[in-house]
């Protein structure tokens, strides 16, 4: 049974770059659909392109971005329409994952979330600061590990009341996630997971 191609465009690309690549764009965006499933992220990058690790991560933190993800990567494969687009590069096929535009209101979102994130530490809810951190952080912290970083840092109260006097401040938002001045070189930076903000470093 023939096969719609994912995109006309794909047949254009392949003959730029002469000759076919080892795997198909069906093939790939199977693979790159299975990986996702089976939350496999180092074998998910390697077939993307258009994001930097970071990003990638952020993006398929959740397990609902990857099963929707997925579903439409399937469903290209099978030449069904879907937000698919893949590019044929000197390491074979790749699945594109555009960037998306940061929008206005992100600054009052980064805002609350920086906020919410402060209230837990002050009321030393621990679990509640835990879960605000970015999903690189979750896997590297516990809520009682967190907890007992700020109590053993000398600089951990220095550290929130610059945070909280900088709240005010213009945020700098990217479509991946935004970062707060907080003055001498310093900076909060917020990560986007699955729609969301987290607290991903504070430097």
């Amino acid at each position: 049974m023939s096969r719609r191609p994912i995109a006309a465009a794909l047949l254009a690309a392949a003959c730029v770059h002469g000759g076919a690549a080892p795997h198909g764009p069906e093939a790939t965006s199977r693979r790159y659909a299975l990986a996702l499933q089976q939350n496999r992220l180092d074998d998910a990058f390697v077939l993307s392109a258009g994001l930097d690790r970071e990003a990638f991560d952020g993006r398929y933190a959740s397990g609902t971005d990857r099963d929707r993800r997925a579903q439409e990567l399937l469903a290209a494969a099978e030449g069904q329409s879907a937000p698919v687009k893949l590019e044929l590069s000197e390491a074979g096929w790749k699945v594109v994952e555009a960037t998306a535009a940061a929008q206005p209101s992100d600054a009052a979102v980064a805002r609350k979330t920086l906020e919410q994130f402060l209230a837990a530490v002050d009321a030393q809810d621990f679990n509640e600061a835990y879960r605000r951190l970015s999903a690189p952080l979750r896997a590297r912290y516990t809520p009682e590990r967190l907890k007992a970083d700020f109590t053993a840092e000398p600089k951990a109260k220095e550290r929130i009341e610059r945070m909280r006097a900088a709240l005010d401040g213009k945020w700098q938002l990217t479509a991946d996630g935004a970062t707060l001045p907080l003055g001498e070189g310093k900076r909060v930076r917020l990560t986007r997971e699955g729609g969301e903000l987290f607290v991903g470093a504070i430097e």
